[in-house]
């Protein structure tokens, strides 16, 4: 995808399609954000907006400014201030086009500001009210990613039951849509569920999640998916296979920096609550842990 994109940037430039390569430049960020390439996302972004200003073209609607409030999200407190910025352009234009899909990406993005700091009743607010806005527009893809972020939430919460329905809602759709970039963040919610239910076939779904994951690029997934199996071998009294498991989440971890140019973004990236306990609980299992 991104390299159908790329070419098709260089084809719209060479006619002096702005226009088109603004939103060709706009969906290269959202590729490479989902495959957790964050430095190029930001770039492409910024690519978009300086075309957008030296042409005078004002293509900045609310797919557009969807695009940098989620990435924002994903960096930490070093992009608080532009988050917050974007997500006010994204609700107001969305607003004043009476664009529920735009509403519901902004609902979407608090959910994932509040869950980023491991604020789980406030995150489960605003992705029911996002759920609410995807409903109402018949988005489908938009409802799974919804109705999964839901169950994710509910189950760091202890809640497998109500979970458990929102991602049956989740699975039903998708069967019906097949938007194969749902997939991830699916098997994901399938396999936080099994681990915490210690169902009989939690290691498979884990071990599938992870193929998936691996499979696609979805790098921010596949650290949570690493993460859930090292807590699946802390619960099975396993702690030197929960230890390998943290490992890996950390190095898919420090791949993600990796992408990242400035070194203050990186270190915001890392201190994110909800990724920064990947650390801490690494550190806390090699305390209890004698050695081999």
């Amino acid at each position: 995808m991104i390299d159908t994109l790329r070419e098709a940037y260089y084809t719209a430039m060479k006619y002096s399609n702005y226009l088109s390569a603004i939103t060709i430049l706009s969906n290269l960020s959202l590729g490479y954000r989902s495959v957790a390439d964050y430095g190029l996302s930001l770039k492409m972004l910024l690519q978009a907006e300086d075309l957008s200003k030296r042409e005078g073209i004002q293509a900045l609607n609310s797919a557009f400014l969807n695009k940098p409030t989620m990435l924002y999200v994903m960096l930490g407190k070093a992009k608080e201030t532009e988050f917050k910025v974007s997500a006010r352009r994204l609700y107001e234009r969305a607003r004043k086009t009476n664009n529920r899909i735009g509403s519901g990406h902004h609902s979407m993005a608090f959910a994932l500001y509040h869950l980023n700091k491991l604020q789980t009743d406030e995150a489960l607010i605003h992705a029911k009210k996002a759920l609410s806005l995807f409903r109402k527009a018949a988005d489908r893809d938009d409802v799974v990613s919804a109705l999964a972020h839901i169950a994710i939430i509910q189950i760091s919460q202890g809640k497998p039951k109500q979970a458990r329905a929102n991602l049956q809602q989740a699975e039903e759709i998708y069967e019906a849509i097949h938007c194969e970039y749902l997939k991830p963040l699916l098997m994901l919610a399938k396999a936080m569920l099994a681990r915490l239910e210690h169902a009989e076939d939690a290691k498979k779904i884990l071990t599938d999640s992870l193929k998936v994951s691996k499979k696609m690029g979805t790098r921010e997934i596949t650290w949570q998916i690493q993460r859930e199996y090292a807590l699946y071998h802390k619960d099975q009294g396993e702690p030197h296979k929960a230890l390998a498991y943290y490992r890996d989440a950390i190095e898919t971890i420090k791949q993600i920096t990796e992408t990242i140019y400035e070194e203050e973004l990186k270190v915001s990236y890392l201190e994110v609550p909800f990724r920064r306990r990947v650390f801490d609980e690494i550190k806390n299992l090699k305390r209890e842990t004698p050695k081999a």
